[in-house]
């Protein structure tokens, strides 16, 4: 969920300007990579290139299988 200034953020008080630059400065300082789960390979691919490390099959497999697929037998993960 993408937050905007003056809209609320999960039910609770809107975000302020203040709280916008806070989420940008750490966004800019207290992460060394982050990737978007809409776009896994896309985001595994360009984690590989920045760390200057091989790609691997394993890395685009279904890695979180939901409870319920657990318990109905699919075969979901988390965000389909």
């Amino acid at each position: 969920m993408l937050a905007r200034l003056g809209q609320r953020s999960c039910g609770g008080d809107p975000v302020s300007a203040e709280e916008i630059a806070v989420a940008k400065q750490r966004l800019r300082t207290g992460f060394a990579f982050f990737g978007l789960t809409d776009q896994w390979d896309l985001s595994i691919c360009l984690f590989n290139q920045v760390f200057n490390m091989p790609c691997l099959a394993s890395q685009f497999g279904a890695s979180r299988t939901t409870s319920a697929a657990l318990t109905s037998g699919e075969n979901r993960t988390m965000g389909e």
